[in-house]
């Protein structure tokens, strides 16, 4: 709590002094602090360490909304072209009313009212939908929203604020359009010709439409590549039936350890207890899992300036880890219990680290000394390069130690067949090792999936909005054929009687919408492009953005608005040109 009248910034520009008059020097390197208001921990700590369950992701808040906002302009743009068309019936209403004194603010008013009324039910009707699917929504954005949040005073607020605006973009257009025709045009039942003519206004909605269904289409079949992608990348050791049970919380205070000489007597006791189980292929212990993430200490190596010491990723593992975790030895040896010094001076390296400590190649760095935070080793050891943090990031240093301590994550390997009834036995031993600890396990392979689950709520909230999109630019190209086919009755009229065939009317609306199609996917691609590029820089490991992305996205797209618009096509090429003409 910072004293009245002080400013945040000149407390964070001062945090650099107190870290070099009070921390220790060894330990200045690499720290930094600064202050954060506290109501901003929900969604802007994406970089602190807490609880998961308890943070979000300002960004994601970002995604979701410009997707709502996409889908609710494309259902504004919908309700214009339906609404113009319906107007088309309502021209001898309009002529009456001029006739009848009516001016055309009045009729302005009237078409702007009725647009508000149909998107005012649409409001309380949304309002029904979101409460009743309200358990699906948090099932799928891993929330616990309430039914009283939605009624939050700024919540109502908005909602208000959403209603007025697609009431009023939605019945603007058409209520200018309708009131601006002319009185005896109107009077006969038609449109005056110079208006009927000018429908790009209506074609420049359709090919936004079509533009946003096509970018949201194909922005979740790339997450859902990319996903799958990450999903069955090889990470370099075994995930497949590994139970992981905690024997501390997995947090970084377990750094300063918790593991004592009468701890580490009852785990070896366990361990040897669980082995004589024939299901039971390897025990293990270490300070994190592979594939989650390692904590950094502070690390200095032969051939670097001792006064300046790096941060690197470690990881204290016992000494049959490798081996439960079938990761490779590429050079010198594994730790060895028999060895008794190995827990004091002895290090195992990555290949990466060989490179980045200009150690040589894999032979000349074994017996190379290194000096973590005051524990002083050599290299006995070089593993092959494993995927110890999430493919998001590169393949970086890393250095294996055997530090008991700080041991905190047993990891069982259990072979495939009696997988409950082992699991249950490892309970029950437990139980008899660690009275005073609940049991709680999970599977690695499932640990780590949990590491994309804000992709995995990405894709399938994007899936669910394509769906939506594409549904709604279907009734909009629905409303904008049916306005042609009323506006060119009397055009297929005269070429049915001139000779034109079934098929030939059929491809003169195909080719229109084709047309207007094609012009949404040349916007669309340079977007879905821009976007998908910078998603997929956000992971060092990522499938590109292949062709077949956009051909898949596209033909999609492509044959829901052929199937949407064949319906009334057939309808008007199967129409006798007689009943257009008559009035002719």
């Amino acid at each position: 709590l910072l004293k009245e009248g002080k400013n945040i910034s000149n407390v964070n520009s001062r945090f650099k002094e107190l870290i070099q008059l009070h921390a220790p020097k060894n330990l200045q390197l690499g720290q930094n602090f600064r202050l954060q208001p506290l109501e901003e921990i929900r969604l802007y700590s994406s970089n602190i360490y807490l609880n998961p369950e308890a943070q979000g992701d300002i960004q994601y808040v970002y995604v979701f909304s410009a997707i709502a906002l996409i889908t609710l302009l494309i259902a504004c743009f919908n309700f214009i072209n339906l609404s113009t068309t319906q107007s088309v019936k309502r021209v001898k209403e309009v002529g009456m009313r001029k006739v009848m004194g009516a001016r055309r603010n009045h009729l302005l008013i009237q078409f702007l009212g009725e647009s508000l009324l149909v998107c005012f039910f649409a409001f309380i009707l949304a309002i029904v939908l979101v409460c009743l699917t309200l358990p699906e929504l948090n099932k799928l954005t891993a929330k616990d929203l309430q039914f009283f949040d939605l009624f939050h005073k700024n919540i109502l607020q908005i909602f208000v604020g959403i209603f007025l605006l697609t009431g009023l973009l939605g019945g603007t257009y058409p209520a200018f359009f309708i009131t601006k025709i002319n009185i005896i045009t109107s009077l006969k039942g038609k449109i005056s010709p110079d208006i009927g003519k000018r429908i790009s206004f209506r074609q420049l909605l359709v090919i936004l439409q079509f533009t946003a269904s096509i970018v949201l289409i194909t922005g979740a079949l790339l997450i859902f590549k990319q996903l799958n992608y990450l999903q069955n990348r090889p990470l370099g050791f075994n995930t497949s039936l590994m139970l992981t049970v905690p024997l501390f919380s997995q947090n970084i205070n377990t750094v300063f350890g918790g593991v004592n000489e009468a701890l580490r007597e009852q785990i070896q006791a366990f361990e040897e207890k669980l082995l004589e189980y024939p299901d039971i292929q390897n025990v293990t212990l270490s300070s994190s899992l592979p594939g989650v993430g390692m904590v950094s200490r502070m690390v200095r190596f032969e051939g670097k300036d001792t006064d300046d010491p790096i941060f690197a990723p470690t990881i204290s593992v016992d000494y049959d880890f490798i081996e439960t975790y079938e990761l490779e030895i590429v050079s010198g040896r594994n730790f060895n219990k028999e060895s008794g010094t190995d827990h004091m001076n002895a290090f195992i390296v990555n290949e990466q680290t060989v490179k980045a400590f200009n150690f040589g190649d894999n032979d000349t760095a074994l017996g190379k000394e290194i000096t973590l935070e005051g524990k002083k080793g050599q290299v006995i050891g070089i593993v092959k390069d494993f995927h110890y943090t999430s493919l998001r990031s590169a393949i970086g240093n890393l250095i294996l130690h055997v530090e008991v301590p700080i041991f905190n994550t047993f990891t069982i390997r259990l072979n495939a067949t009696n997988i409950e009834l082992t699991k249950e036995k490892i309970e029950n031993i437990w139980k008899e090792f660690f009275p005073e600890k609940t049991f709680e396990y999970a599977f690695l392979d499932d640990t780590l999936a949990t590491t994309y689950d804000n992709e995995n709520r990405l894709g399938n909230i994007i899936g669910i909005f394509a769906s939506l999109a594409i549904f709604v630019s279907c009734l909009g190209s629905y409303g904008l054929i049916m306005y042609n086919a009323k506006q060119r009755e009397k055009e297929i009229g005269v070429r049915k009687v001139l000779g034109a065939g079934f098929k030939q009317v059929i491809v003169l609306f195909f080719k229109d919408f084709t047309v207007l199609y094609g012009l949404s996917f040349v916007v669309a691609f340079p977007l879905t492009f821009y976007f998908s590029e910078k998603w997929l820089s956000d992971f060092n490991y990522n499938i590109g953005i292949s062709v077949d992305v956009f051909v898949i996205g596209g033909l999609t797209t492509l044959l829901i608005v052929w199937f949407t618009i064949s319906f009334q096509s057939i309808k008007t090429a199967l129409m006798n040109p007689i009943k257009c003409l008559r009035d002719d």
